[in-house]
């Protein structure tokens, strides 16, 4: 008698995601938002006068249950780069997510140049972060 067969792994992708808003450096200026378990953030920051930054702080969640996650910062867009400067921090604690663990990502965002055309006063932004499970 013999059995042959095999076995494979589900594919998914690894479950790392937005859990919700820490700080916001100024809640007159800046409205961030995610909703837990949101692969999608926000952040709108308003009236900033000329070299002020202010900043909202973002918690990641590794819902795996094996598996680390190293998060890396990939690409920001910014559309008015000579009056915004748009920066993100990832602290240790997020470089590298333990299987259901926790870790923060900080945006800040900074007027470099006042404006003079009203089209040059609203930036849009986009932060771009990925996962990646980390070798055992």
């Amino acid at each position: 008698l013999n059995i042959d067969g095999s076995a494979t792994v589900a594919s998914e992708a690894l479950k790392v995601s937005f859990n919700g808003v820490t700080d916001t450096e100024d809640d007159d200026k800046v409205v961030a938002s995610s909703t837990d378990n949101s692969l999608n953030a926000s952040i709108q920051v308003t009236s900033l006068t000329l070299n002020e930054a202010v900043s909202a702080t973002y918690t990641i969640k590794n819902q795996e249950t094996d598996v680390d996650a190293n998060v890396i910062k990939k690409q920001i867009s910014n559309d008015k780069p000579e009056f915004f400067e748009v920066t993100t921090s990832v602290d240790d604690s997020a470089e590298t997510i333990t299987a259901g663990g926790t870790g923060t990502v900080t945006v800040t965002v900074r007027l470099i140049k006042t404006p003079i055309e009203t089209d040059d006063s609203t930036a849009n932004i986009q932060i771009d972060l990925t996962a990646s499970p980390v070798a055992q």
